[in-house]
């Protein structure tokens, strides 16, 4: 399977500085990792997959890149621990609304416990690119970010639907807005937002 390109490179045209830290929240598949690009350079790259499948095939190809990071716990308000369901590409998590529209009880014949935490514990105030895409979830990401990055990548739509609202928008806006980010862009469900700096 191919990643869709533009999807996957869109964030980059907004990078007009050398990111020394990116966090990448939310990998999915190696073919859709957003970083890859940076892997065999001197960017601290921190990724969390929760998924098993996917989680043992990064941590097998990030073997050879000693600045990347690879966590399989699933970002989250808490460090108990959560529960997903796997339905084909995707996986919607337990506690949040899903973008889809496929009922529950069709996802949990696939559900799987994986382990969870704040993102405060890794975080250490120099990520300056974040990628948020963790099914709805992205408050959670957020509410712990001790770092103010320059660029944020973060899913807010469902593509192509005008009906489905992100459950925490208002608390993710008012965050960005209170941190100064300004949106710059939209690209299929990203938003994309920068915080103006004084470079």
């Amino acid at each position: 399977m191919k990643p869709y390109k533009e999807h996957v490179d869109a964030w980059m045209k907004y990078l007009h500085f050398n990111p020394s830290c990116i966090l990448e929240a939310g990998v999915g598949r190696l073919e859709s990792c957003r970083t890859r690009q940076y892997w065999d350079t001197n960017t601290k790259c921190i990724l969390f997959e929760p998924n098993p499948t996917f989680h043992t095939q990064l941590a097998k190809a990030i073997q050879p890149y000693p600045n990347v990071f690879l966590s399989r716990e699933a970002l989250w308000d808490h460090g108990k621990g959560v529960t997903f369901y796997q339905f084909d590409q995707s996986s919607y998590v337990d506690g949040v609304e899903a973008r889809s529209n496929i009922s529950r009880p069709n996802r949990k014949k696939r559900a799987i416990e994986v382990p969870s935490v704040r993102l405060s514990r890794y975080d250490d105030g120099r990520i300056d690119v974040a990628l948020i895409d963790v099914e709805s979830a992205e408050w959670y990401v957020l509410k712990h970010m001790v770092s103010r990055p320059i660029l944020i990548v973060i899913e807010l739509w469902k593509y192509r639907s005008k009906k489905w609202k992100h459950p925490d928008m208002h608390h993710i806006k008012k965050w960005l807005g209170m941190n100064g980010y300004l949106e710059v862009g939209r690209e299929r469900r990203d938003g994309f937002f920068m915080r103006p700096t004084d470079g």
